[in-house]
């Protein structure tokens, strides 16, 4: 019995390191794919150039650290006051679907973070009563999306600090995808869901097959399933693999691939900022690479509450506070 407790742990524990890094390395990945192919994009020439002078992600984001808040959002539709199928996009960027807080210290070359549960409850100040963590992008005024669900993932993780929201464009992802023409998976088993608010239809049998952007987009976003985020993340990884095998299929395309891959974070980074992040990557040792999940408690309904005992905890083992800050707010 206690070899299979051991096992359970250790399969959860390669899970959880999984967690929301998936997303944040599809722009790394595709990086250091085209690091050394040669090209008329512009990004592609400084990433060759970045192998012979290294860019100092110290200088180029002026901290020895940066903290992201990674977001993948679901799109609002409605009708009237209404969301049915097939009505107009209210909001591109609605509901965080996927929340990442990720650290990178160059200092002491190290990527760590944690992934917070979208069903999270969290009360701000300035908003009434409680709310999933998930919808402060959706009901900000326009504009301030980024700031307040930034806000409102500093009020829950006390002591840490957003540097930058990065935001995922599934459509950008999907062009992505169809520019390699498609990648290469494996389903294990059949895979259906229908979200006729957001307009996601994921509907994937069993089997190797070749995904195009929409179903891969699917691929990765679908969680309902007895391994909901967990199985989500294990597929964002294979996703990866995947992604590395179509681009090197497809090299004469690598400029438009360049090109895409910036939009997917919605050109929120610049050249010598990606450069510099692709510097930083190749000298990280897997072993340094460190990403849980915010401890939580069941809660009303669907909602889950955070485990303010464990938070702190956890907030120091994935080095997003320091020790004095964490005891603070204990």
């Amino acid at each position: 019995m206690a070899a299979k407790k051991t096992t359970k742990k250790s399969k959860a524990r390669r899970y959880v390191g999984n967690i929301g890094y998936g997303f944040f390395l599809v722009f790394i990945l595709f990086c250091g794919v085209v690091a050394g192919v040669l090209s008329s994009d512009s990004l592609v020439r400084s990433l060759v150039a970045s192998t012979f002078m290294p860019k100092n992600p110290t200088q180029v984001f002026k901290k020895d650290s940066v903290t992201f808040l990674l977001l993948g959002c679901d799109e609002d539709r409605f009708y009237k006051g209404t969301m049915l199928h097939g009505s107009n996009i209210r909001r591109k960027y609605a509901r965080a679907d996927m929340i990442l807080v990720a650290k990178l210290d160059f200092a002491n070359r190290k990527i760590t973070g944690v992934s917070i549960p979208r069903d999270t409850e969290v009360r701000v100040p300035g908003i009434k009563g409680y709310r999933k963590i998930n919808a402060f992008h959706a009901i900000a005024k326009r504009g301030e999306e980024d700031a307040l669900q930034e806000k409102a993932v500093e009020t829950l993780l006390k002591g840490v600090d957003i540097d930058q929201v990065l935001v995922i464009d599934y459509d950008a992802f999907q062009a992505l995808v169809n520019s390699v023409g498609g990648i290469d998976v494996n389903v294990k088993e059949a895979m259906d869901y229908d979200d006729n608010a957001g307009e996601l239809h994921i509907h994937l049998k069993p089997g190797k097959q070749r995904l195009n952007g929409y179903d891969a987009m699917g691929y990765v976003r679908f969680r309902h399933d007895r391994e909901s985020d967990f199985g989500r993340q294990e597929r964002q990884k294979l996703f990866l693999n995947a992604f590395k095998s179509a681009v090197l299929r497809n090299l004469t395309n690598i400029g438009e691939v360049a090109r895409l891959s910036k939009e997917v974070l919605n050109n929120k980074l610049d050249d010598d900022q990606i450069v510099a992040l692709v510097s930083f990557s190749k000298n990280v040792k897997p072993s340094d690479i460190k990403l849980g999940m915010v401890p939580v408690l069941p809660g009303n309904g669907s909602r889950l509450r955070v485990d303010s005992k464990k938070l702190p905890k956890v907030l120091r083992e994935f080095n997003l506070v320091d020790s004095e800050t964490s005891t603070q707010t204990e």
